[in-house]
């Protein structure tokens, strides 16, 4: 696409004159935070030889059985898995911290966008929306809005999960896992539209809408209240570009949805989206340059589909 191609070069040109020093004190934050990192592992080393030091020396001879028991609980179920506990904190503090500090440069390059933090606005997924089965549990990771061409665009990483619980046991079943884009429909819709990738359960459903397009059946069952409805938003050359962007690598097994004012567009992935890793080199341009690459490819589903245009999809 084009506008990759201007966003790489932007991205060079800033990295030739301004970035790069950025870069530098991304850099000296995440070896702070790797040093924090070893420093935890070195803490559990020294405890398991602590522990092998304890049993192996005769210091247990002069100790009563209570005194032992306790001891070896404290070392390897309070001990070891506190310092591993440790290690997932650094990780996680890292994450936040970073994010806080890459991120407003980052979209900078793509427009009016800005990160969110993961605790804000929670309740924009009650009700339910219909496109997805019942989920009573939710884990939002990562949050990126702003305005696209003169769409607001809101792209989630989310979980959602449906958690029962009973009195010897607690069952977790995951109804979504991936990339989830909300955008304003410009579209008056009265009626739900639910588009989603072959589900034999939708196939003998009342509200299932009969297409014309053979191809588009074997992809997608779309259910609606309103077959006339449906089938006028959902035209020939609409259903032609949902094709075509089913075929991308990242929009693999999308579903999608015109509901509550709202196109929600879901992209099933188990990929952590995002992230600028500890384990890596902060001063490797890859890695911004995948994070840009990857938010362009979602903004490009509104070019792809056409959703800013207000020409009867």
């Amino acid at each position: 696409m084009k506008k990759e191609k201007s966003v790489s070069v932007k991205f060079l040109k800033e990295f030739n004159s301004n970035t790069k020093n950025k870069l530098i004190e991304y850099e000296i934050i995440r070896q702070k935070f790797l040093l924090y990192f070893v420093l935890s592992i070195i803490l559990v080393l020294l405890i398991l030889y602590g522990a092998y030091y304890f049993v192996a020396s005769n210091i247990t001879a002069s100790m009563n059985d209570l005194t032992k028991v306790i001891m070896i609980i404290f070392i390897f179920f309070i001990g070891v898995p506190g310092s591993f506990l440790i290690n997932i904190l650094i990780i996680k503090k890292y994450k936040t911290t970073i994010k806080k500090k890459v991120f407003p440069k980052l979209l900078s390059f793509l427009g009016d966008f800005e990160m969110l933090d993961a605790n804000r606005g929670k309740t924009i997924f009650f009700p339910a929306l219909e496109l997805f089965d019942n989920y009573n549990r939710y884990k939002l990771d990562d949050r990126i809005k702003g305005v696209y061409k003169n769409l607001d665009v809101d792209i989630m990483e989310i979980k959602l999960t449906y958690e029962e619980s009973t009195r010897n046991s607690k069952h977790i079943q995951t109804i979504f896992q991936g990339i989830l884009i909300r955008i304003n429909c410009i579209r008056d819709i009265k009626n739900s539209i639910i588009i989603k990738r072959n589900l034999a359960d939708l196939l003998n459903n009342k509200n299932r809408v009969i297409l014309e397009d053979p191809e588009f059946e074997k992809l997608f069952d779309v259910y609606s209240n309103d077959q006339v409805e449906a089938r006028y938003i959902l035209t020939t050359s609409f259903m032609q570009r949902l094709k075509d962007l089913s075929n991308r690598k990242f929009a693999k097994n999308l579903s999608m949805s015109f509901e509550k004012g709202y196109i929600n567009i879901a992209i099933p992935s188990a990929k952590d989206w995002f992230e600028v890793p500890l384990f890596k080199n902060a001063l490797d341009l890859k890695i911004y340059r995948e994070i840009l690459r990857d938010i362009e490819n979602l903004l490009s589903i509104v070019d792809i589909l056409k959703l800013d245009k207000n020409i009867g999809l």
